[in-house]
């Protein structure tokens, strides 16, 4: 890891939400969430915009298969 830190935490919802509402996506959009964790905000565009594409990079690869578990129970499909 480049930039180690001693925790990793999840962005509040409320301040996913306000980005999200920042951020306006549309159909023609695609979201990129570098250090995506366990993909709570991609999923979270997914779910509440009309965005084209959202695209999560993560390094942990557990971090990572805990966000494709959780898009499978959310059913998101990973390549939306």
């Amino acid at each position: 890891m480049l930039a180690p830190r001693k925790s990793l935490w999840s962005t509040p919802m409320e301040v996913m939400c306000s980005a999200l509402d920042l951020l306006q996506l549309t159909e023609s959009d695609i979201l990129l969430d570098v250090g995506a964790g366990e993909g709570n905000f991609i999923m979270l565009a997914v779910e509440r915009t009309n965005v084209c594409k959202a695209v999560g990079i993560e390094i942990v690869e557990e971090r990572f298969d805990i966000a494709l578990r959780e898009m499978q129970k959310r059913k998101i499909d990973p390549e939306r």
